[in-house]
This record gives C-alpha cells, structure tokens and sequence, in this order.
C-alpha cells in the first residue's frame, strides 16, 4: 500500500522468525521507517485503496488464524511517517461489549478489512470503515462498522453500522460508493466469475449525507439479463468501468455520468485504476492509459514481456483538481433500462448496445443547473455569461480543466469539473488562453465596492445592485454618472450584466460587473430555497474574537419544501468544513426562517475574505432554480492588537528557486519565490502583486501572485509551474517583482 501522496509504502512480510510484520518505507529519501512484528499465529491485512488518508495515516488489521475460540482480531491505526501506532480496536475490547449491530462477531470466524479512512463530513472526526469477511472467499461478508478512535461529537460510542458492507465496491475519497448488488426487483444475472459464482444484476450508488450515515443504495447501471460486477470510479468520479457477463461473454465497458452511452473497452484488463483523468489498467504484461474523451487507450506506458502476468498496479494519482466527488446521478440511467423504481413484472429490457455518438462535440451542464463562462480558462477571468442547464453550446477546444465553447459567437471557457462532453469529442485541439485580465487591485485608500442584494431571482422579481466608492475622480453605472454610493433596484425580465466604471484619479479605470440571473420563477409548483439575509455581529470582527451569525432562508417558490435539509455556513469560502450547520424540517411556500450560532472566531486576520453560506447542502430538495443555493459576501477581518505595530512595510524578494536549477530548454521548472516583509509594519487591507519573470528582458510575467496581507518579519513561499525555456542560454538573469503596481506604500 503506498500513501496518498506518494511517499510512504506500507509492505508486509515474513521475518526470519517466522512471525508476519508490517514494515513502512519512505520513497522519497529511500530508507525504512520502522518494522513492526505481529503477535503469534496472527497475519496481516493491508486494506483497501482508501484506508489511508491525506495525512499518511493507515489503519491494518491483525488477524490471528489459529485461535478460534477467541476469534482474536484487532485493528491499529499507524502514522506511515513515523511508524508508531495511534490507537487499536480490538475483538476483545470494551468498545464491542455494548455495540448493537455486529452481534456476529461472537460467532463467527471474521477476517476485519479496512474500506475507508478519513474524516466525517459533518463533525471532522475521524472514522475508519471496517468491512468483516469471512475466511470462506466465496462467502458474502458479515457486515461492517465505522470505528471512531478519538469518538465523535453525538456519537455516544465508538463504534456505529457503515454502509459499506459490499465487497464488490470502490471507493472515492469523499466517502461516495459504487457497488455491484443484486436489486430484487430485476432476474438475476447468469452465472459469471472464475473464484465463486456472480450473480449481482446491478451497479448501484451511495451517497451518505455523512460518512456515517445510514443510506440506501441508487440504481446506477441494470439492463435486465446481464451479470454486472468489478466497478470502478474514474475521471473524478464522472467515470465507472465494470465487467458486464450475458452468458456467452464477459467484456468491460464504461459509462459516463449523466450520459446514456455504454462503450466496450474491447480489451480485457486484469486490473483497473482511476485516475483524475481517465483509468489505467493492467493487461499483465502492458499498462494503458484510457483518457476520459478518448475513443482508444495511449500505450503502452509500460510494458515488459518477462513479467508474464505479475505486473501489478499499487498506486496512481488520486486526486484532481477539484478533489474528486460524485455529483449527481439524476440523468445516469439509461434509455430502456430497468431501475429501481421498475415495477417488478415488467418484462426485462433490451439489452443496450454501444452505439458510438458521431455527432458535434457539445457541452452540457453536469447536474442540470445553471454554469457560468469566462473570458479565459481560470476564475480570474471575468464572467461573460451563463449557460443555463438546458442548453448545450458547441465545443471549439481545449486548455487543460477548460474547454472552449462559442457563446453567442464569441469564444467562452466552461470548467470541465461542472459540465460534460457529448457527441464526438475526440478531435478536441488545444486553444491558447487570451491575456489574463489586468489586476483588480487598486491604490491606498481607494475603495471600490459592487454587488447585488440577490443575484438569482424569478421572473418578475425586483433587487437592488449597490455601489460605494471613495477616494476616485468620477463613476458611472451603466454609462450614467452616479454620486460614490448608491442602489438602483433592477427587475430584469432576462439575465442581465450591470457594469460600474471607475476613473481613478491616476487617469486609469477599472470596472466591475455584477450577473442578475432570472429563472422560471417557480411557475412548475416547485419550492425555491435562497439566502435572504446574513449578518455577522461585530460586522467586521477581530481575529480571535467571538463572532454571532445570522442567516436567513426563504422559499420563494411554487410549492412547500417538504424534506428535511442542511443549511451550512463557512468562515471562508475555501474552508475545508463548514463553522456553523443547521437542518430543517421543510419550508412552507414563502415563508422562511432565521438561523443563529456563534463562531469562536478566525484564526487570523483578512483584507478581504469571502464567507460563504450553502442551502440544501445535500440537495435534498427538488428546487425550480438550483443555482441561487450558495451564497457568498466579502468581509474583513481586523488584527488582533490594532496589527502590525508603527512604522511602514517594506516588502523583498529573498530568494529564487528553480527546479531543476539548471534546466534544458524546452524542460517545464518548478519555480519558487519567497517574499519578505522586512519593515516594521504590517501589509492590512491593500491587495500587492508578484511577478515572476523567466528573463528580465521579457515582456511578460510567466507566474503571478496576488496576496491580500502580509505581517511585519513575516513572509510567503510563493510556487509555480513553467512550461520550460524556448531557447538555451549560456547565462540570462532571471527576475522577480513584488508590489508590481505599488499598491502597498
């Protein structure tokens, strides 16, 4: 088993004694950590792909094979860094005396294998997945159990029932499944497998609104007469591949989130891994690499005739950018096919056949909801539009996560983590990203501030688009000139952009923009949840001080929300886990709720930070406008002691790194910046800019930064990527610039 990240290996072994051991190797410096020897009689038990988590810890399980009567058994959960073991569950301990839900563990001989490490979306425990097998292979498991080792916050004992009682099952980070299962409702499938007979007829889905919880499988995949097994996530989770059996062959197809095409592989893999990006899979003596929008695999990557079948894949890439999750699966079922809603004496359907899509490669919204465009491919660049969940535009090209849509004539970038491929995409090119737009930043005592009270409404709705500026020569909204704060209140009948520009007492402007997206309105008779308020108490607090949140949640739509659902806040957008959780009962037609906790405040101190709000985390609702649920407003946070003592900043470069230090032309380089605050003041509230120049002579900046603040002796490591030199140079000074645009005095 290796690490997440890729460093540490975890190798069981025989020692010299006789006795099973479990060793941890890091592969970075090329040494061993620590050995650990198991007990008498006992064998190891490395589990699944994700029973290690990001931080290099892993649970193993100890079994002892020869004393049957105490059916001795424990789990320990280790630091790969260091060795050193954590904590234990054991068969005999007091965390079983009380557990209702594993009464077999006292009869039965069990194998315990680890499933799932991390931690519990909800309260940020950590909780480990613990699958009983029997030691017969051709038996179904006994069930499982999640183990909270440091307990959990409204879990009164340390172990709880997991879901994850499938052994046929993979596994993404965030503690979504995809399992083989036989779904009563459908024939089973015709006998399949070379160790025990398979008959499971369906791949089915779970998402627990918690790693914890209790929840019942989704009907992903059944065509009625076929035995379907092995599935496997893949492409952050918008990918499965499984084995499909029809009696007379076995073949491995895979199919796309959200698409009705089932495609063959055509060649058969004796493993298979995800990837971000696609899958990898093992031919025994060959390894291939199948991408995501890709007809035919690339490879050999590796290949080696001797191996004659014992190549094995232990590792790849686990992690995307956005970390890999499963989004939906409302439009995953296919045409013609039996699910779980099918009434049970309906007859089977026709078998789906491959049919490739020759059509224009179009891109969709992934979940149906509302997606905005950009000028280039990065969130940097401004928003030009939406596409909204029913409509498709036609793709034009490619550049890394982005693809390249014609909007309305122009070239648009949709993200790829929030839409997906249609028809024939195979030919896609790579498209240059235009300029990056120019900084946002503004002077010393300049403030420009832009925004909408909602910015999703319903046809016919009004809201108001709010303006303040200080310190500038003139504004205008819309073309007109407008005093330095105001509000006008909009009642589009259509998306609209408004536009404020700036002319700043330098000669230069800057604009901003704000969207006004109008849905349907809820005509459909269906509830539409928002954030209609939000406030925090102090308004602008202080790092480390209490802080009192309100939230307020309306349904403006057509009809009551009559499930329960989550409403979460966040301190800062980016937050790992939510400070503040609520979950309500429904939401009669317009009315709404007020919503209160107390945060016990930030950990530091910000110019600019966005909190964020999200309702019906889980989308338990059913909404005529699903893109209005996430709210985000701009706050700040001051310093703790008034910040950064007299005096004024003075910001440095003190280093330049390059890896390698002496690169090849045409060799991409790891570059790293470090910057410096060597005055006696803090940089507060003034956003400065960093600039990485390959030569000092070249026009433009091959990496950027913006940071928002910096301490007083305080600094930042600053990292980039550079696709690597045009040319060989027997000497070129290479340059960084902070503060580019003097935004800091």
């Amino acid at each position: 088993h290796i690490s997440q990240n890729g460093r540490y290996l975890a190798l069981t072994a025989t020692l010299t004694s006789g006795r099973a051991a479990i060793g941890f190797y890091d592969l970075q410096t090329s040494r061993w950590i620590k050995a650990i020897e198991a007990q008498q009689d006992e064998f190891v038990v490395l589990g699944a792909r994700y029973s290690s988590d990001p931080n290099s810890r892993i649970a193993v399980s100890f079994v002892n094979e020869q004393d049957a009567t105490a059916r001795a058994w424990r789990v320990v959960l280790f630091d790969m860094t260091t060795g050193n073991g954590i904590d234990e569950l054991r068969s005999d301990g007091p965390e079983l005396a009380s557990f209702v839900g594993a009464e077999f563990l006292a009869t039965e001989l069990t194998i315990p294998t680890v499933v799932l490490l991390a931690q519990d979306t909800e309260t940020d425990a950590d909780q480990i997945h613990i699958r009983f097998d029997s030691f017969e292979p051709e038996d179904d498991p006994f069930g499982a159990v999640v183990w909270y080792p440091g307990g959990a916050p409204g879990i009164e004992q340390e172990l709880i029932s997991s879901s994850y009682k499938q052994e046929d099952l993979d596994l993404l980070p965030n503690g979504h499944a995809i399992y083989a299962y036989n779904e009563p409702s459908f024939p089973a499938g015709p006998a399949a497998g070379e160790m025990g007979t398979i008959t499971t007829n369906t791949i089915g889905a779970l998402q627990p609104e918690s790693l914890g919880a209790s929840a019942s499988p989704q009907p992903f995949y059944a065509d009625g007469v076929s035995t379907v097994y092995g599935p496997v996530w893949a492409s952050d989770g918008r990918l499965v591949m499984f084995r499909r059996h029809d009696a007379t062959t076995t073949g491995l197809y895979w199919i796309k989130l959200g698409t009705a095409v089932l495609i063959p592989l055509g060649t058969e893999a004796s493993e298979i891994l995800g990837v971000p990006t696609g899958f990898v899979y093992n031919t025994g003596t060959s390894i291939y690499f199948l991408a995501e929008n890709a007809t035919t695999p690339t490879g050999p990557i590796f290949s080696d005739p001797m191996l004659s079948g014992s190549a094995h894949l232990v590792w790849a890439t686990a992690f995307g950018n956005p970390p890999l999750a499963l989004d939906s699966l409302g439009t995953a079922t296919l045409p013609n096919v039996a699910i779980a809603t099918a009434v049970p004496t309906l007859p089977p359907p026709a078998i789906i056949t491959a049919t490739p899509d020759n059509s224009a490669c179009r891109l969709a919204s992934a979940d149906g909801s509302n997606i905005n465009i950009r000028a280039g491919p990065g969130t940097n660049y401004p928003t030009i539009g939406q596409m909204s969940g029913a409509t498709e535009l036609n793709v034009t090209g490619i550049n890394g996560q982005w693809y390249v849509v014609n909007y309305s004539g122009t070239q648009g970038w949709i993200a790829a983590w929030v839409s997906m491929l249609k028809g024939n995409c195979t030919a896609l090119t790579f498209v240059a990203a235009p300029p990056p737009p120019p900084p946002t930043t503004v002077p010393a005592g300049v403030v420009i501030e832009f925004s909408a009270d909602r910015t999703n409404i319903n046809a016919g709705e009004c809201t108001n688009v709010n303006w303040r500026v200080e310190n500038i020569n003139q504004v205008f909204y819309q073309g007109e000139g407008v005093v330095g704060q105001g509000s006008r209140q909009e009642c589009p009948t259509a998306t609209t952009t408004y536009t404020l520009s700036v002319l700043l007492n330098d000669g230069t402007t800057q604009t901003r923009t704000v969207t006004i997206t109008v849905g349907g309105g809820g005509s459909a008779g269906q509830p539409d949840l928002f954030v209609s308020e939000f406030a925090l108490n102090p308004g602008t607090p202080t790092e480390g001080q209490a802080v009192q949140v309100r939230v307020g949640v309306y349904n403006q739509g057509g009809a009551n929300a009559d499930a329960t659902f989550h409403i979460d806040w966040y301190a800062g957008e980016n937050a790992s886990s939510p400070a503040c959780s609520w979950d309500l009962n429904g939401m009669v037609r317009n009315g709404g709720r007020i919503l209160e906790c107390t945060y016990a405040g930030y950990p530091s101190w910000y110019a600019t930070i966005n909190t964020k709000v999200v309702v019906d985390t889980y989308n338990a609702v059913a909404e005529s406008n699903e893109g209005n649920n996430t709210y985000l407003k701009a706050i700040s946070v001051n310093p703790a002691g008034g910040g950064g003592g007299s005096g004024s900043p003075d910001l440095i470069v003190t280093d330049i790194t390059l890896n390698p230090s002496t690169p090849n032309d045409g060799q991409p380089v790891q570059v790293a910046v470090t910057v410096y605050n060597q005055g006696t003041a803090a940089v507060s509230g003034t956003s400065f800019h960093i600039e990485w120049y390959p030569g000092e002579n070249y026009p433009s900046p091959a990496c950027a930064w913006d940071l928002d603040s910096m301490n007083a002796n305080g600094g930042r490591v600053l990292n980039c990527n550079y696709a690597g030199y045009p040319s060989p140079y027997a000497t070129i000074n290479t340059m960084a610039r902070v503060d580019t645009y003097n935004a800091v005095s």
